[in-house]
């Protein structure tokens, strides 16, 4: 995993002509990138990444930029700004965070990170608002869960952690039913998707990875779009575990 500040985000076109979108942004990709900090992000071809940071600004102001990465199609967008009602730090104000993600009627605001499944806004909120070169017990654990999720869903051993290194019998855990039920229920509210608890339960109990179901229910169109992406077809009864 990569965060990157860049002096310029630019995106090039089929033509080969670039556009300047942003400049000053931190990105984050969650895969291997040859892109480096302190240098323009050239995006070709949708090679786009998982996440842009962009500074609040006036909600006009927001409108247009989050109308722009929508038409250039990045997924995820944190909108950080002070917060005023917060407490004032040394030098600077504690910060917020709004994540923003893309959907097929724009951006929705929304509780918990999908590129960085489980992290929540409250959760990003506070390792922001941490002093520099400081991790908090909590925020350790937050990095870890999110790691483990990660890692879950990729052909990872214990020892590459993609977020933080921890002890292997903590890797080796994985996320409970509940948190399972809690995580896909939150994502299918989300997006809008009419299911039952029920539903919810029973696809939770699939044999398959929570960050596999998580993005699955993010993408979708709808519930059967849904079902058609993790393999399940309406008509046969939902595999549980056994």
């Amino acid at each position: 995993m990569a965060v990157l500040r860049a002096s310029e985000l630019v995106i090039r076109g089929p033509d080969g002509n670039t556009r300047r979108i942003a400049q000053n942004s931190q990105v984050v990709y969650t895969r291997d990138t040859t892109k480096r900090a302190g240098e323009p992000v050239v995006i070709d071809g949708g090679d786009l990444p998982d996440v842009v940071l962009e500074a609040d600004g006036t909600a006009v102001a927001l409108r247009r930029k989050l109308s722009l990465y929508e038409k250039c199609g990045f997924p995820e967008v944190w909108v950080v700004g002070p917060d005023r009602h917060g407490q004032q730090m040394a030098r600077r104000w504690a910060v917020r965070v709004a994540i923003h993600l893309r959907t097929r009627v724009g951006y929705v605001r929304a509780p918990r990170s999908a590129a960085l499944p489980s992290w929540s806004a409250e959760e990003i909120q506070t390792a922001l608002n941490e002093p520099e070169g400081f991790m908090s017990d909590g925020t350790i654990a937050a990095l870890r869960r999110v790691g483990r999720l990660m890692r879950a869903d990729s052909d990872l051993g214990p020892d590459d952690d993609p977020i933080l290194p921890a002890d292997p019998g903590e890797l080796r855990a994985e996320p409970t039913m509940e948190d399972r039920i809690d995580a896909l229920g939150e994502m299918f509210g989300l997006r809008g998707f009419a299911v039952s608890l029920s539903f919810t339960v029973r696809v939770a109990a699939l044999r398959r990875p929570l960050p596999y179901l998580l993005r699955a229910a993010y993408e979708g169109r709808d519930e059967d779009d849904f079902l058609e992406r993790i393999g399940v077809v309406r008509e046969i009864p939902l595999v549980l575990d056994a």
